[in-house]
């Protein structure tokens, strides 16, 4: 008799304990958000590939992805999916390409949401297979190497794309870079053929840019002690090197515009201050010209409030969003050359007591 008030006092405990879950992920699922367009258009193509990333922790975490025309995903519904969560750009693509970039001695390269990925077959072939996660299209190809490279044991990293040619640089097994010559493999012919640089590289110097024979270098530089390095952002066009020393205070660097320009976000919102300010350089490779670029951001609460922001740069131009003081998320697409505004709005939740946290911004 004992043993059965036991099992009705254990089964009284489940059903509560189920309702009450039950009733919390409901309570989730009616979370709503509010995006508020304060500028622009939501339906400009330049920013529906923005998308903020919001999570919710309360009893059970959330994870919500928010486009900026009111499209909400709900990603993750427990604790152990944010462990294993898969934060590649490619994690909707095919298996086989998944398991193509995560092959050994495959060389990765992402620009305008299409990821490449390079991988030698043989002394004669390479192995391109680059996806699309717009379009999500997948191209698959093997290139021919040229005649003159075919039995060098040469890895091919793929770094910027111009129009239709992918521009790669090599290496050997021992990771020693070729300091002459780049790669560029024509998409539409699927040809490959061998670019003559305009001066040479230097050891631990990498290219971030290559335009018109000119191309923009990261070189690093030993200094007095053992094991301590310099990086340098320098410009070669084969009859001078000018350092870049703007970009010495600069914590990430972008190529866009096809490889015309070089961007260095500065560490500016890092910084106490009542005025927040998002600051940039630019270094245009056709003019050889330095400007340096900001905007303003106002109503911020604290540097705590603040410190909940996320940069992305992609497309030609900058996608920033920052918690504000009121619980919000503030979403910009910023024109990189011009500092224009293009897009500003603001997320907010709806009919949830829980914390929203900001955790990044993607581009789809």
């Amino acid at each position: 008799m004992r043993s059965i008030k036991y099992v009705l006092i254990l089964g009284v405990i489940c059903i509560v304990s189920l309702g009450f879950y039950v009733g919390q992920v409901l309570s989730f699922d009616k979370i709503k958000f509010v995006v508020e367009t304060k500028k622009g258009n939501p339906n400009e193509e330049v920013v529906q590939k923005m998308e903020v990333r919001l999570s919710e922790w309360g009893l059970n975490p959330n994870e919500y992805g928010i486009s900026m025309n009111g499209n909400v995903t709900q990603r993750n519904k427990s604790k152990f999916s944010f462990i294993f969560s898969d934060e590649s750009g490619w994690s909707d693509a095919p298996r086989s390409f998944q398991q193509f970039i995560w092959k050994n001695d495959t060389h990765v390269f992402t620009q305008d949401s299409i990821t490449y990925g390079i991988n030698r077959v043989n002394d004669d072939k390479l192995e391109l297979q680059y996806w699309n996660a717009q379009t999500k299209k997948l191209v698959s190809a093997k290139i021919k190497v040229p005649k003159t490279q075919m039995n060098k044991q040469l890895r091919y990293s793929p770094f910027q794309r111009t129009a239709d040619m992918l521009l790669i640089d090599s290496s050997t097994l021992s990771k020693e870079i070729e300091k002459e010559h780049i790669y560029q493999i024509d998409l539409t012919k699927k040809s490959m053929t061998k670019i003559k640089l305009p001066d040479r590289l230097g050891k631990g110097d990498t290219i971030r840019s290559f335009y018109d024979g000119k191309m923009i270098v990261d070189q690093e530089r030993e200094l007095e002690y053992p094991d301590d390095f310099l990086t340098e952002t320098v410009v070669k066009d084969g009859k001078q090197s000018k350092i870049l020393k703007e970009f010495d205070d600069i914590y990430a660097s972008y190529v866009i515009n096809d490889g015309k320009y070089i961007i260095g976000l500065e560490d500016s919102i890092e910084e106490p201050s009542d005025e927040k300010k998002l600051e940039w350089q630019i270094y245009n490779l056709e003019s050889n010209q330095s400007s340096a670029k900001s905007i303003q951001f106002d109503s911020i609460a604290s540097d705590e409030d603040f410190g909940y922001t996320n940069i992305s740069v992609d497309h030609d131009h900058i996608y920033f969003a920052y918690k504000t003081k009121k619980d919000e998320v503030k979403s910009l697409v910023i024109d990189p050359l011009t500092s224009e505004i293009v897009y500003e709005a603001n997320i907010y939740k709806k009919d949830s007591k829980n914390n929203i946290y900001l955790n990044e911004v993607t581009i789809n």
